[in-house]
């Protein structure tokens, strides 16, 4: 008979996250997974109840006796970030989260961009001090978590970054330049993870307007001022070669095609936050353009330096004023870049490399 094993996740996007999905989908094959969800869009809800023995609070406030009845009894509760470890508290009160799985840095001082209300923080904390495990992305983070948290540096982790599932993608597709009508003798840049004052992306769009030989295309959700403000500022500035996707959603097959016809990808963090400045290993968009070999051009951190520049994946910059001479860079050493994106993404970020040592690092949390 399989272990038992439940997840908690509370206010958090799930059909966008694929690290998320990668390890609820190893879960799901290895134990007996219950999926314990609050506060999520319907779109996860409904993508989760198609797919696992999947629970809504919300739907079952009035019930919490029968769910305790049929679910308390766990070999291993996973809580997601903070809200997922408050909900794992008010569940299941004869058990504890053991695993801590740490997707965003919601440090005491410092969280920006992330809803972390003082109320989450104080029980989060009153009681973390009891997880036997940490699942994060990279040495740094977990240093960073852990001393913020005032933890035991010795705590059992598993260091997994944001992966994704299959081997690298090699195929082209023309999909983002029948979509805009952009010239075939352009090349694309893609930034994902939509547009927004953190992303600089208007001073990217003002940047784009002296850029020749290439075109900008921002793909994921974005604040409607903020989109407007950059409408308007193409619009006067008569720009042509900037375009905003409209194509948003959680198909695979869309996120394919766009990925697959860029020639380029951006990921640029602004330093708002430890959050942005430790994304190398945790970025989603860096994996993915690994996965399909595109160039990196990224803001330098140490973190980005390790994973970009240290293995000949792209550029990273200091300013946005040097997006220019990126390209240029790019541009000169496209080949050797995009050969060794799906070659660090083989090694690296398929999430099928880190399933045997997951099994085991689970195993050993079950009681």
């Amino acid at each position: 008979m399989k272990k038992k094993v439940a997840v908690c996740i509370s206010s958090y996007g799930i059909v966008n996250s694929p690290s998320l999905l990668n390890l609820i989908n190893f879960l799901h094959k290895t134990y007996d997974l219950t999926l314990i969800l609050d506060k999520v869009a319907d779109i996860d809800f409904y993508f989760c109840k198609n797919r696992y023995n999947s629970v809504r609070m919300s739907k079952l406030k009035i019930f919490n006796f029968l769910f305790k009845k049929k679910y308390d009894q766990q070999h291993l509760i996973v809580a997601v970030d903070p809200s997922g470890y408050c909900l794992a508290l008010d569940m299941f009160k004869k058990e504890i989260p053991k695993l801590y799985y740490c997707l965003e840095l919601h440090l005491n001082n410092d969280h920006a961009a992330l809803t972390y209300p003082y109320s989450i923080r104080k029980k989060e904390r009153k009681k973390i001090n009891q997880i036997s495990g940490l699942l994060i992305q990279s040495e740094e983070r977990k240093r960073i978590f852990i001393s913020d948290y005032g933890l035991d540096h010795k705590l059992n982790s598993f260091l997994l970054p944001v992966t994704y599932e299959g081997k690298a993608v090699t195929k082209r597709d023309e999909f983002l330049h029948e979509a805009f009508f952009i010239p075939r003798d352009k090349k694309i840049l893609l930034h994902l993870g939509g547009i927004g004052e953190w992303f600089s992306s208007l001073k990217f769009v003002d940047i784009f307007s002296k850029v020749q030989g290439w075109a900008l295309v921002f793909h994921g959700e974005y604040d409607s001022k903020y989109k407007k403000k950059i409408d308007e500022y193409i619009r006067v500035n008569k720009i042509t070669n900037v375009y905003i996707s409209n194509f948003y959603g959680p198909s695979t097959d869309l996120m394919d095609k766009i990925l697959a016809s860029s020639d380029a990808g951006l990921a640029w963090y602004n330093d708002n936050s430890k959050n942005f400045s430790t994304a190398g290993e945790s970025s989603g968009k860096i994996s993915a353009y690994l996965r399909y070999g595109l160039p990196i051009i990224s803001k330098k951190y140490p973190s980005t330096k390790r994973v970009i520049e240290k293995n000949k994946c792209g550029v990273c910059i200091s300013e946005e004023s040097q997006l220019i001479f990126a390209l240029e860079k790019v541009n000169d050493r496209h080949t050797l870049f995009r050969e060794n994106c799906h070659k660090l993404y083989n090694k690296r970020y398929n999430f099928s490399l880190y399933r045997p040592k997951l099994k085991v690092f689970f195993n050993k949390l079950i009681t």
